[in-house]
């Protein structure tokens, strides 16, 4: 693999890369949107490496590399063997490395640093026209949640950061969780199930390139499971984000049966394996 720190003459073909490939590595795809999107233009920090299979930079990308602030993301074109990133120009610091597994394997071998923790995900793609939500009670409302909605989701953000995100070693921080929510809410769309005025339940984006969206945060609380409202919430989402020229994109963890068999029922198709691999 040839590689060649990303610039502005970059811009057509990294674009037309991405919205071929970017469901692999929705990450990826977000943070370039937002350099774009942003004053410091596309590539002032030069955080992506364009990777040819030939020198010739008339020849187009057959992977991208994003690093920085100690994150690396890979992606490579389909048909492209991971063997292509062994020899990849990887940054020092890094924490964390996330993306399809083969590639992410791949990187680790170059990585000389204690590891922390590695996950594997099914990464799922939903591609077709959502079916029509249905609602499963009279007395549940959805609304689309706000930033003011912060402190009042608190116990749902806390539920999910603790049963899927936390890792081992962790400590649970109820400030950086409401910090990270007020975030999200900022950014994404965040859709909340209300019983009676409480919020039970709730699902939306946490990553958006330009043809995909990211799936995040779904959760329940536990005495609400079972009665099809997280089904409810991905179909409006999904139904959502079809209608603004969207398709949907997550990854879920391999042990979380209950969330692999909901996203099966509602369209969503295994592409393969997905890695986080963190580091000390």
């Amino acid at each position: 693999m040839y590689w060649t720190s990303g610039s502005s003459r970059h811009e057509r073909e990294v674009l037309e890369f991405l919205r071929r490939w970017e469901w692999k590595n929705l990450s990826l795809s977000r943070h370039h949107r937002e350099l774009r999107e942003s004053r410091l233009g596309l590539f002032t920090s030069s955080p992506l490496q364009v990777g040819r299979l030939v020198p010739e930079e008339t020849q187009q990308p057959a992977a991208l590399l994003y690093q920085k602030d100690g994150v690396v993301l890979p992606l490579l074109a389909e048909g492209v063997s991971p063997a292509a990133l062994e020899e990849a120009p990887l940054s020092s610091g890094i924490r964390m490395i996330m993306g399809s597994s083969l590639e992410v394997e791949t990187l680790e071998n170059q990585v000389r640093r204690p590891l922390r923790q590695r996950i594997v995900y099914d990464l799922m793609v939903h591609l077709g026209e959502p079916a029509a939500p249905v609602s499963p009670a009279a007395d549940i409302l959805v609304k689309t949640a706000s930033p003011a909605d912060t402190d009042s989701l608190s116990l749902l953000q806390r539920g999910y950061e603790l049963e899927e995100v936390l890792l081992e070693d962790s400590i649970f921080d109820i400030r950086l969780c409401l910090q990270n929510l007020k975030s999200l809410l900022k950014r994404e769309t965040v859709l909340v199930a209300y019983h009676k005025g409480l919020p039970v339940a709730k699902a939306g984006t946490n990553a958006r390139g330009y043809g995909f969206s990211q799936v995040g945060g779904v959760y329940t609380l536990p005495e609400y499971r079972g009665r099809g409202i997280s089904r409810y919430l991905m179909a409006l989402l999904a139904r959502r984000e079809w209608d603004q020229g969207r398709a949907l994109a997550l990854f879920v963890k391999k042990t979380n049966l209950p969330a692999r068999a909901l996203y099966h029922r509602g369209g969503f198709k295994r592409m393969g394996d997905f890695r986080i691999t963190y580091y000390r």
